[in-house]
């Protein structure tokens, strides 16, 4: 049987998995536009009294029939995945969303980059750093490597009568305490112990060429504690030197001392090289190397 093209494909699997949900659930296709631009064809499931739709990404599940895996397979097995979903009510959420002092308790940064999401950034408001952006979001439920997370919108400031400038002292001084920084040893997590303990951050020691993990306690959108007050200096402190700084995705940064022993146009390589083959295209944070100047307190490229 000659294969479907991707077109073809996305409509045929619409309509098999549509023909194994109960009356109450339709689907729909969408375009969806991630971080860095990725556009990606999404299946959303609508079920009829809730305010939630779960998502399904099409463009890795044709790559996985162009494989070879027959399409009933995958109808079979993502309507394994929708049935066995537990969908959350978040009508209550929804409410509480209307109200800014509510809202600012669940206030989070995230990071991204400037001129990859450009367009996308002008219905967003934002704060730049460097080649980044500090965007917000509003995390709705918070687990462990997954957030349901809602982005704040230019709109969003206009409904709750705020300027930006308050929006972004709400967010920092929650997102300290909402999602604390945590530090790891990159040696450690290599060797399957990222589950250990996470480091004293007023007590470091590095073996020579260990690096710094910096995420957040939920490893989501961890880069962004590159901005939390006062973060760097105590991680410059402890190791008692100034810091390179690399972007290794939006959800963690790694941090080295910088010495000698290190150039940075290699580090710089390095990351262009990881960005193209082993990180996912809308978790690229930036191609550059940030320097931590401990004296005078700044971050630069």
């Amino acid at each position: 049987m000659e294969k479907l093209n991707y077109k073809d494909f996305t409509i045929t699997l619409k309509e098999q998995v549509e023909a194994n949900m109960n009356a109450d659930v339709n689907l729909s296709l969408k375009q969806v536009v991630k971080n860095n631009d990725l556009k990606l064809d999404a299946l959303l499931f609508n079920k009829k009294g809730s305010n939630v739709s779960p998502t399904i990404y099409l463009n890795p599940l044709y790559s996985e029939y162009e494989k070879g895996i027959s399409l009933e397979t995958i109808v079979s097995k993502i309507t394994e995945q929708y049935n066995n979903l537990e969908i959350p009510d978040f009508n209550n959420e929804l409410q509480n969303y209307l109200n800014y002092e509510k809202v600012k308790k669940r206030l989070a940064i995230k990071l991204v980059n400037y001129e990859k999401n450009k367009d996308y950034l002008q219905n967003v408001p934002h704060i730049r750093r460097l080649d980044l952006a500090i965007t917000f979001q509003y995390v709705v439920e918070k687990k462990a490597k997954e957030h349901a997370a809602i982005q704040i919108k230019n709109s969003h400031l206009k409904q709750w009568n705020i300027g930006l400038d308050v929006l972004y002292e709400d967010a920092l001084n929650n997102t300290t305490s909402f999602l604390p920084a945590v530090c790891y040893s990159l040696f450690d997590s290599v060797n399957n112990k990222y589950s250990n303990e996470p480091l004293d951050l007023d007590n470091l020691s590095l073996n020579e060429y260990d690096l710094l993990i910096l995420t957040n306690e939920s490893k989501v959108c961890g880069a962004a504690t590159l901005f939390y007050p006062n973060i760097l200096e105590k991680i410059s402190q402890s190791l008692n030197s100034d810091l390179y700084i690399i972007p290794s995705s939006v959800h963690e940064i790694l941090i080295c001392p910088k010495n000698n022993n290190i150039d940075k146009d290699e580090l710089n390589k390095l990351v262009n090289f990881v960005n193209r083959s082993e990180v996912a295209p809308d978790e690229i944070l930036s191609d550059s190397i940030y320097i931590y100047d401990s004296s005078d307190r700044i971050i630069t490229k």
